[in-house]
């Protein structure tokens, strides 16, 4: 110990410095385990853990764009959506679901993506839609085959992600008369909801335009459009320049996939049908589950 501290005191101005530093650090470190202490803990190697965050549907002056919200490089494939053998996984749903979406991934079609018209910008064709040519920015019909699989898709989803707001018939949601009606959440809205039905909603009981969103010479008829407020949204334009757009509806293209978005659009156009029905329309075998039913209820046939 003596010829230790011996040589110590024979060191000089940095090395001695150094020595010592050394060793308060090592005693301090030892002197830490089990203690506790009110002060703020000492962070030598920050990494990642203080950075830059915005709010969802938010503005950026980072991006060109001014989305905070990123849309995925062009040809570029979720990870893990790898081809699927059907006969290895014969009779798993999830795999020709898997084998569906990986096709549709791999598409380069921005009618089937994005609902609009080849040659139109996604990221602009929410923009000016009370133009006459806006109509032109939308397929006019769904481009996959609508399939009883794919309604029943459809459904699913819609009861899902659109019935909160929107109702289970489509009806919509608010309040008239003080009382509010239509989905849970669209209840309790500061504005009515719209309804898919026209021209006089049975459950509102206001008159509504009924071609609105039917006729595909419009763009609220076409189902390029529907599809398009699904996956993206509704925004309505800036009341002021520089301001952003105020978020009416959220977009859901991080819940579904472009198929569950035909889906849900197929089975709006089924939900407007089935309102202009009567019992005549049904095939003879559930027109009598149905009638059935009725009696078993008391109800007319």
């Amino acid at each position: 110990m003596l010829r230790t501290l011996y040589k110590m005191t024979r060191l000089r101005g940095p090395a001695l410095i150094a020595l010592l530093s050394a060793c308060a650090a090592a005693a301090s470190m030892a002197g830490c385990r089990g203690d506790r202490s009110g002060k703020p803990p000492r962070e030598f190697l920050i990494d990642m853990d203080d950075q830059q965050r915005w709010n969802p549907q938010s503005r950026s002056d980072f991006f060109a764009d001014g989305r905070t919200m990123r849309r995925p490089m062009p040809h570029t494939v979720p990870f893990g959506r790898t081809d699927v053998d059907p006969g290895a996984f014969e009779g798993q749903s999830w795999a020709e679901h898997v084998r569906i979406q990986r096709a549709s991934l791999l598409k380069d079609s921005p009618q089937e993506a994005f609902g609009t018209a080849a040659g139109i910008d996604p990221l602009r064709a929410w923009i000016g839609l009370d133009e006459a040519d806006a109509a032109e920015r939308f397929v006019r019909h769904i481009p996959i085959q609508v399939t009883t699989e794919l309604l029943r898709r459809g459904q699913e989803r819609f009861n899902i992600f659109c019935a909160a707001c929107h109702g289970y018939q489509g009806e919509g949601g608010g309040i008239r008369d003080n009382v509010g009606y239509g989905g849970l959440v669209g209840r309790r809205w500061s504005y009515a909801v719209p309804s898919f039905h026209g021209p006089e909603n049975p459950v509102t009981g206001q008159n509504e335009d009924p071609m609105k969103y039917r006729d595909p010479s419009r763009y609220t008829g076409r189902d390029g459009y529907l599809y398009y407020v699904a996956m993206n949204g509704v925004r309505a334009a800036p009341s002021a320049p520089g301001e952003d757009p105020k978020p009416l509806m959220p977009g859901y293209s991080h819940a579904l996939s472009s198929e569950d978005g035909w889906a849900i659009v197929a089975y709006i156009r089924a939900l407007q049908l089935s309102r202009d029905a009567s019992i005549d329309d049904v095939p003879p075998g559930p027109r009598e589950m149905l009638n059935a039913n009725r009696r078993a209820l008391g109800g007319d046939q």
